[in-house]
């Protein structure tokens, strides 16, 4: 029914904000993103973060989260060389990596060393020396231009303070 769908939706919910609610940046890369920063990117109330750092995994994961609002969350993925290397990936480099997944996009001038949108995975990929950013988020419209200045600023804010 729909109340058993409502409380089971409550209940998942609150599940996620009581994780998120636990986990803090644990990698010098998301401390490289200030959750107002990402607010201004997607709206709402960004005040959460989880990170996914596994070493056997070719990139750090950065999920920013709005305890107001589960379905707008914010994702910045930092795919490197070395951890492409340490992880024995297909990808030789950085720059295969979004040689890769950049092919099919828009490219976007001025970012980075190569920037483009991308339908898979979804959002802005953006290279720069020895880093990949995979920029994304589920409830922004990238076919907006507006949404898309706002994740391109913040792109260059973060690659401005990649060591």
């Amino acid at each position: 029914s729909v109340d058993l769908l409502r409380l089971f939706g409550e209940h998942v919910g609150a599940a996620v904000v009581a994780a998120a609610a636990g986990s803090v940046a644990t990698h010098p890369l998301c401390a490289l993103v200030e959750f107002d920063e990402v607010s201004a990117v997607v709206g709402g109330h960004i005040a959460r973060i989880d990170v996914i750092d596994d070493e056997s995994l070719h990139s750090v994961d950065c999920v920013f989260l709005d305890p107001q609002d589960i379905y707008n969350g914010f994702s910045i993925k930092f795919v490197s060389t070395e951890r492409l290397t340490k992880t024995a990936s297909r990808w030789s480099s950085a720059l295969a990596y979004f040689e890769e997944w950049g092919r099919s996009g828009t490219a976007v001038a001025g970012l980075g060393d190569g920037a483009a949108w991308v339908d898979l995975p979804g959002g802005l990929l953006v290279h720069r020396r020895d880093h990949v950013l995979h920029l994304s988020a589920d409830k922004a419209d990238v076919s907006n231009a507006d949404v898309r200045a706002r994740f391109e600023t913040l792109a260059r804010k973060v690659l401005s303070r990649l060591p």
